[in-house]
């Protein structure tokens, strides 16, 4: 704001912001809201009784004017207060156990927790899920659940709440976690909004999906499918279908020894670098295309037809099942592993 001097207009609506309608007095109130990525501080008027002075409930803060000045310094220090308040928010936690009896099926979807999900000798799958922040239950994080047979399916929902934000500080990142352990080979099907995706130790059939949070696949065997928007992928194992795409982030694969094409692979970036080890022996004809950035290669690759900067057209140890690797903006590398 400028320092020039306030007319005698400007500061009666001022004074009548302060009294709202009819006179009435309204309140400061300092409102502490978890979001997604931390805690919200939002400041807002509210009309309350002038012999009011100062409220601290649930994370609370309210400031009642005397008459129609404001004390910007309380206004000040009632701030510090809320900050001092957030770290009292207390933890909660949620933990199911599932007997299986054959391959399971796991699907977790939620809105914006990290999921991460390993594997354990047991016949179980063992759910947990951890708020750092918010209860969980009525008013808070929900968890719906369910089982049919070998297949469970896990909903983690967390509270969101909506306001005029006129001043929001992030001031502790309040994050929900699902921790998944079980079988070593199954289905997995995950899906968050802005969390984390992290799978290790599994075989099988893999569906990721995240729209901010990047994704950490490690240790894995099967056929992968993913997607992630504004995040980055890094995965490694033994592949023999393999799907994976992002909006933003980059892509980082290493295909291990005995990984095969029993079908096509398709590796797409809009904004993102894709880097894909292959095996030495790894056979495939390839597709391979950059908008804005360059083609590294350190595995033979018979070129068909002409050879262009931004475009690569040939086959891999003899050719086989497509592999196409497109990026917007982004550099393709193509090494051995």
């Amino acid at each position: 704001m400028g320092g020039g001097a306030v007319s005698d207009g400007a500061e009666d609506r001022l004074r009548g912001g302060v009294r709202g309608d009819r006179g009435a007095a309204l309140c400061t109130v300092f409102r502490a809201d978890a979001g997604a990525d931390g805690l919200l501080l939002a400041i807002s008027m509210e009309p309350c009784s002038p012999k009011l002075r100062i409220c601290v409930c649930n994370s609370r803060v309210v400031l009642c004017p005397r008459g129609e000045e404001r004390d910007m310094r309380l206004t000040a220090t009632l701030l510090f207060v809320l900050l001092a308040l957030t770290p009292l928010a207390r933890a909660d936690e949620w933990s199911k156990t599932y007997a299986i009896t054959g391959k399971p099926e796991l699907r977790v979807e939620t809105s914006d927790a990290n999921i991460r999900v390993d594997t354990w000798g047991q016949n179980t799958i063992e759910a947990r899920v951890t708020s750092e922040h918010w209860k969980i239950g009525e008013g808070g994080v929900r968890v719906i659940e369910r089982q049919m047979g070998d297949s469970v399916e896990l909903e983690v929902r967390l509270p969101h709440e909506h306001h005029i934000c006129i001043i929001c500080v992030n001031v502790h990142s309040y994050r929900v976690n699902v921790e998944i352990h079980m079988p070593r080979e199954g289905r997995v099907n995950l899906r968050t909004g802005d969390g984390s995706i992290r799978l290790s130790n599994f075989k099988g059939d893999m569906q990721l999906e995240s729209s901010d949070g990047s994704q950490e696949i490690d240790s894995v065997d099967g056929t992968l499918r993913t997607h992630a928007g504004d995040g980055h992928i890094r995965a490694a194992g033994r592949f023999d279908s393999l799907d994976a795409s992002t909006g933003d982030g980059r892509i980082e694969i290493r295909a291990l020894t005995g990984s095969t094409m029993a079908s096509s692979w398709d590796l797409h970036a809009g904004d993102g670098s894709i880097t894909l080890e292959l095996p030495e022996n790894f056979a495939a004809d390839v597709d391979l295309h950059t908008g804005d950035g360059h083609i590294s290669l350190d595995m033979p690759v018979t070129v068909e037809g002409r050879l262009g900067g931004n475009n690569i057209h040939g086959k891999l140890n003899g050719g086989g099942n497509l592999l196409t690797i497109h990026t917007g903006d982004g550099s393709i590398k193509l090494q051995k592993s």
